[in-house]
């Protein structure tokens, strides 16, 4: 079960990354989170500073609007095996690891039943 609220992820939280049809109403090249993680679950590993959303900074600059909030970013570990399972198998590098930085309004929350996300997007 994924579930969507404003409360911040705790370190150890599995997540899901959002489609980028999901997330936000505009297409590439408008988006800061890479798209071979889009739709793959990982661990969060860390809460960094919030940062302004460039995504929606973009859109602001180009078509006008308020202002931009700030957003909590977090790193999130994410398998070799997750992200290219066609090619993990049976390879020895399935098992290593990428870290990646991500905006939390791009996280949901898996597998725990009614834990949260970060974010609105």
């Amino acid at each position: 079960a994924a579930t969507t609220t404003t409360t911040t992820i705790s370190n150890g939280t599995r997540v899901r990354v959002r489609d980028e049809n999901e997330a936000v109403p505009w297409r590439r090249p408008h988006v800061r989170t890479p798209g071979y993680v889009m739709g793959v679950e990982g661990v969060v590993v860390a809460r960094l500073n919030d940062e302004e959303d460039q995504d929606a900074a973009a859109h602001v600059h180009l078509v006008g609007g308020g202002g931009v909030k700030k957003m909590p970013v977090y790193r999130v570990r994410f398998r070799h095996g997750d992200i290219w399972p066609r090619l993990a198998a049976p390879l020895p590098f399935a098992e290593a690891e990428v870290d990646v930085e991500i905006f939390g309004d791009w996280l949901v929350v898996v597998g725990d039943g009614g834990s949260s996300s970060s974010g609105g997007g």
